[in-house]
């Protein structure tokens, strides 16, 4: 498991916060390094999601000081498919709130879309997927108002979330809670609809409170942290909310609630590298937890999710007074547990016999529809199972920020 950033590509790192920043304020665009790696820039800014902020800067650049014409292309390329996704993606959700309003569906947009209206323009902050509350009990009319706005209901996941798609850009996904009703801040959003209010002009979309939006960002972001990491796109979210609403949050109720839902830590942690790199742009040296967040990808580490999930398995296996080992979490990850393997396959509630079908589905799914699968990679993830040493890094990072110890007993 990688737990440093190269020293060597430092300033990769570095030029790349620069430029965000920059961009994010419309400031003077940094000149590069004379000897930036522009590939390996692409390859951060794709792993971060964040190519229009930074495309806008670098196109700001004097010409002789811009990455080659093949890269400076494929960069502006990458631009416009994204222009063309946000524009497409802010009209139909348009277009869907407007039919929720005349039709009398309750919602609450979440997420991305909150958040584009923080930054200088819309398709700064990319979407791959629209995530929206509603109340269960009006499911029936919900899909039937996408399946007339040309939407195809794909799945509903077994527990908060039903899946709806419209080719190209358009992936929604539509919850019944904010948070999934196996985790243990479930109880703390039950009241979400109570505490939140109409929309001026509407009568059926509603906004929680400041407080309470930034509350559940802040829970969204430590529940990608604990499964895999967190990067920078979750950074700039958290900044730019706090930047634009400092003088009317109410930091007391804030302090308060975090304090509640052992988020606190976390909360101070996140926000104070957000000003450490946006605000004071201090990058003399990064901390064990900051290169963590560099080496994250939007949503996380591949390698960090596979980590946690063989010290769950440990767990698991010590529990039950079984030797771990590595050939016995290969196999539960290739072929997962029935509770698993519920939450996308519905029928196997009542015909659990039929679980290595749904194994077959799954992975058909995943080899010739989804088209998701790395073989190499995937093995390679599977089969290092941490160490003693990878589990002490872990635990650090998870120390940090007031989360608790994964190792297992």
């Amino acid at each position: 498991m990688k737990t440093h950033i190269n020293p060597k590509e430092k300033k990769e790192y570095v030029y790349l916060l620069r430029v965000l920043i920059a961009s994010l304020y419309d400031r003077e665009i940094p000149l590069p390094p004379s000897d930036l790696n522009w590939q390996f820039i692409i390859q951060l800014v794709n792993y971060n999601t964040c190519m229009n902020l930074f495309f806008n800067g670098i196109s700001k650049l004097p010409e002789e000081y811009r990455p080659n014409e093949e890269i400076y292309s494929e960069m502006q390329n990458l631009n416009n498919l994204f222009l063309t996704q946000d524009i497409n993606q802010m009209y139909e959700l348009s277009t869907l709130f407007e039919e929720f309003e005349k039709q009398g569906v309750y919602f609450i947009p979440l997420k991305g879309y909150v958040l584009k209206a923080d930054y200088p323009q819309s398709d700064f902050r990319i979407m791959t997927d629209s995530d929206i509350l509603f109340k269960e009990n009006q499911i029936d009319l919900v899909k039937r108002i996408y399946r007339s706005l040309g939407y195809k209901f794909e799945h509903f996941d077994n527990d908060n979330q039903y899946h709806f798609k419209k080719e190209p850009f358009i992936y929604i996904e539509m919850h019944t809670s904010l948070v999934n009703h196996k985790d243990e801040k479930y109880a703390y959003f039950l009241d979400i609809w109570e505490k939140s209010h109409k929309k001026e002009n509407y009568n059926y979309y509603y906004e929680m409170t400041k407080e309470d939006y930034y509350i559940f960002l802040i829970e969204h972001a430590s529940n990608h942290f604990k499964i895999g990491g967190i990067g920078l796109r979750q950074l700039i979210d958290i900044y730019l909310f706090n930047k634009k609403y400092e003088k009317v949050l109410d930091y007391s109720y804030l302090t308060t609630e975090f304090e509640k839902i052992d988020l606190l830590v976390f909360e101070q942690k996140i926000k104070n590298i957000a000003v450490k790199w946006f605000e004071k742009q201090d990058f003399s040296s990064f901390s064990l937890l900051e290169e963590f967040i560099l080496l994250s990808s939007t949503l996380g580490r591949f390698d960090v999710t596979f980590a946690n999930k063989s010290i769950e398995h440990k767990q698991a296996m010590l529990k039950n007074n079984k030797k771990p080992s590595k050939i016995k979490f290969l196999i539960s990850q290739i072929f997962p547990s029935k509770e698993n393997m519920k939450k996308s396959y519905l029928y196997l509630n009542k015909f659990s016999f039929l679980l290595p079908i749904s194994w077959i589905q799954m992975w058909g799914k995943r080899i010739f529809i989804s088209r998701n699968v790395h073989f190499k990679r995937g093995l390679k993830s599977r089969m290092d199972y941490i160490d003693e040493k990878g589990e002490e890094y872990l635990n650090n990072i998870y120390s940090e920020v007031g989360f608790k110890e994964k190792t297992p007993d």
